[in-house]
């Protein structure tokens, strides 16, 4: 039975700026040895206005209440600076090389914003209100050394072999403040401060040869990996601490035969085991709300996923590729929406399990010497298998991509691209998309002798990228 309902329309719109920096030096120390040093940096600024009007409804689809949240974040300014030493040496003809680097990269954000709410009648008759202000600033420091050492072999083929180490500590702060009778007033539901240190040790080694028409390569990484989250708390929250160690073996194998000597047709087959981390944001617990119905956070208890990846591929005269892909994925990390009491949690979480096959083609041709078409389109099957806050999720489905390019070369200075794409619903998670589709254009012309280009892109041309779809694992509910 119908209760309640909860409809939400969200109008976010994005303006950015930003700068980059790069400068390098190299100095030969002899003829065999090389040392260098890169300067970059940049720094960006955005701003991402966002307006959310929910509708509720009881059980008889009646309106109750209107809500209107109006985030108002300030300049979110996002600056990097890194260092990198690297030094090479050649110990002789034969191709035997000791290359090592080190980075020292550091990240810094600032943030501030203001959350207006806003509660009204179904005929607008204004009922409450709120203000909520914040600041957000984040750091982020990495430091890494990797050494690497590529010997060739006299019958052929190369063995490389290399170790890697990394530190990586972040800052986050959240300070929420109540704006009560213009004076801000700390909120310790959501304010909150967020450390944490990881350190990734990592060796490998990788053997590749050619023969007259077969190409292998064979790789295996160890990897260790060590991580800290300190939660300080407030007077509302407790401190907390979680730690968390493990060990791992990736193995990667390819294959290339030639099945003519024209290299006409090309067989390949290639398996890889993967691992992707969380990224730091998404570990970060705080939690900040979109409006009175919608809390958006990140969860300090993500695991890396882990994939064992196959692929066996055919190609046409170096033109043609199809490929044939088999993925099982353990602890994909994807969004997820919890429903609680009046309101919805949107955070990333680990799924079970993903089971992923899929059947590509991707090429190119001409049919006409001022004409060039470009295309790339897959059929694919997920499925994903997990217990999601208490409740089965078993989500799967095959969709269809393609996206098709053209290019048209009108004359020596001018040129056009008209290009698109389609797809049909997506199973992803707990998400079931709607189809979508959209076109793009452009038009370029060679200027400065033919040194520069000056390029208009319409993107989306007739506005149809509307995304939407429904909610698996919570009732009643769509996207």
């Amino acid at each position: 039975m119908l209760n309640s309902g909860f409809t939400q329309n969200s109008y976010i719109k994005r303006f950015t700026s930003g700068a980059n920096l790069k400068l390098g030096l190299d100095y030969y120390i002899s003829r065999k040895a090389t040392i260098g040093i890169v300067l970059s940096g940049f720094r960006n600024q955005s701003q991402s206005p966002i307006l959310n009007n929910a509708r509720i409804t009881d059980g008889s689809n009646v309106i109750t209440s209107l809500n209107e949240a109006q985030l108002n974040p300030a300049d979110r300014v996002f600056k990097n600076g890194s260092i990198n030493l690297n030094y090479a040496y050649k110990f002789d003809s034969t191709g035997k090389e000791l290359t090592a680097n080190v980075d020292v990269i550091s990240y810094h954000s600032a943030l501030n914003q203001s959350l207006l709410n806003n509660t009204f009648t179904p005929s607008r008759i204004f009922l409450n209100g709120s203000v909520l202000d914040s600041s957000l600033p984040s750091t982020i420091n990495i430091k890494t050394a990797k050494l690497d050492y590529l010997h060739p072999i006299k019958s052929g083929g190369k063995v490389e072999v290399g170790a890697k180490t990394s530190f990586v500590d972040t800052k986050n702060i959240a300070d929420f403040y109540d704006v009560i009778d213009k004076k801000p007033v700390p909120n310790y539901e959501f304010s909150n401060n967020f450390n944490y240190k990881e350190n990734i040790n990592a060796v490998y080694a990788n053997y590749s040869k050619d023969f007259k028409r077969l190409s292998i390569q064979a790789g295996l990484r160890f990897e260790s990996t060590d991580i800290q989250g300190i939660q300080l708390g407030n007077k509302l929250i407790k401190d907390s601490t979680f730690s968390r160690s493990y060990s791992n073996l990736f193995p990667t194998f390819y294959v290339l035969y030639k099945l003519d000597t024209t290299s006409t047709h090309q067989l390949s087959f290639s398996y890889g085991r993967r691992i992707d981390r969380p990224d730091y944001q998404s570990m970060n617990p705080f939690t900040y709300p979109m409006d009175r119905f919608t809390l958006y956070g990140g969860n300090p208890f993500l695991r890396p996923t882990f994939s064992n990846n196959f692929e066996l591929s055919h190609t046409y005269k170096n033109t043609i590729t199809t490929s044939l892909e088999y993925s099982y994925i353990k602890d994909v990390i994807r969004e997820t929406i919890e429903q609680g009491t009046n309101v919805f949690y949107s955070r990333p979480g680990n799924i079970g399990e993903q089971t992923s096959i899929g059947l590509s083609v991707s090429g190119a041709f001409q049919p006409a010497k001022w004409w060039t078409v470009q295309f790339y389109t897959v059929v694919q099957y997920n499925k994903f298998v997990s217990i999601l806050y208490n409740q089965q999720l078993n989500n799967a489905g095959t969709y269809w991509f393609v996206g098709p390019t053209n290019l048209f070369q009108i004359n020596k200075s001018w040129s056009a691209e008209l290009g698109g794409v389609y797809q049909t619903s997506v199973y992803m998670g707990q998400f079931v998309t709607i189809p979508v589709w959209n076109m793009r254009m452009a038009v370029g012309k060679k200027i400065l002798k033919d040194k520069g280009t000056l390029k208009l892109n319409v993107s989306d041309l007739f506005y149809t990228n509307q995304p939407g779809g429904d909610i698996k694992s919570l009732a009643n509910s769509t996207a």
